[in-house]
C-alpha cells in the first residue's frame, strides 16, 4: 500500500522514463522501510525501444535520495 500511495501521488502520466524512475525507486524504498520482507535493495532497470539497462547501486541511491 505504501508504494501505491507514492506512485499515485508522484507518477507523471506523460512523463518520461527519466521523470518517473525516481518515483518507482522511492516507492520501493518506502515499502522496504515499512516491511522488511519487501527486500534489502532496490534494483532499477529500464526496458525501452533502445534496449535494457540496469542502474548501478550509486545511481539508484541518487534516485532515492533526491
Amino acid at each position: 500500500p505504501v508504494a501505491y500511495g507514492h506512485i499515485e501521488e508522484a507518477y507523471k502520466k506523460d512523463g518520461s522514463v527519466k521523470d518517473n524512475l525516481p518515483v518507482a525507486a522511492k516507492a520501493v524504498a518506502m515499502a522496504m522501510r515499512r516491511d522488511a520482507a519487501t527486500g534489502e535493495y532496490v534494483d532499477v532497470v529500464t526496458v525501452t525501444k533502445g534496449g535494457f539497462k540496469r542502474l548501478d547501486k550509486a545511481d539508484v541511491l541518487r534516485l532515492i535520495e533526491n
